[in-house]
Parts: structure tokens; C-alpha cells; sequence
């Protein structure tokens, strides 16, 4: 699974964050009867999600047009692929109570 990153360096009223942090290639469905349904940069938890790095890219390409009316706020040289990778921390119980063996 690949999404798009880039890091937002400046808040919505322009100021400077303190800590820069990141923000994911989405579309704007989220805000009810004001959404737009354009692409936009988003929270992680509705970023748009790739099978490949290739449908990333090509996706990406066609909607740059639409995304440049706000770079002012980014760090346009820290846009990138990334893989989305899973890495297992701590196994859990399937029901209160039962025993994990960590095998």
C-alpha cells in the first residue's frame, strides 16, 4: 500500500509551526455539505491509498494542477511515495481472560 507525503511547514492563518508535520494526498469528503471533492492534503486517517507506487504517481500527476492553490503552506521538495508497511508489536487476545503465548 503506497500514499502521497508532504510536509506542512506553515498553519492555515500562515503562521510558522513549530514542529512541521506531515500531511497525505486525499480528496475533500470529509466536511459534510462543504466538502468539494477535490484532491487536497490531508490527516493520514483519510488519505488516499495506492496498490502501487506507479497508480500513486499517475494520480498525483493529474491532479497537480489542482493542488498547487495552496503550496505557500508546504514543503513542496518533501513530497514523496511512501510504502505503507505493517510491522506486528504485540500480539492480542481473541476474548477476555485468555492466555497469549507470544510464538
Amino acid at each position: 500500500m503506497f500514499v502521497i507525503s508532504v510536509k506542512r511547514l506553515f498553519d492555515y492563518l500562515g503562521n510558522r509551526l513549530e514542529k512541521p508535520e506531515y500531511e497525505y494526498f486525499g480528496y475533500d469528503r470529509y466536511a459534510g455539505s462543504f466538502s468539494t471533492g477535490y484532491p487536497t492534503w490531508i490527516d493520514f486517517h483519510h488519505a488516499k491509498t495506492f496498490k502501487t507506487a506507479e497508480e500513486a504517481k499517475k494520480v498525483y500527476m493529474e491532479n497537480l494542477r489542482i493542488l498547487t492553490c495552496s503550496w505557500g503552506e508546504y514543503d513542496r521538495d518533501s513530497i514523496r511515495i511512501c510504502e505503507v508497511k505493517f510491522k506486528p508489536v504485540e500480539k492480542l487476545p481473541w476474548k477476555k481472560g485468555e492466555e497469549i503465548s507470544n510464538d
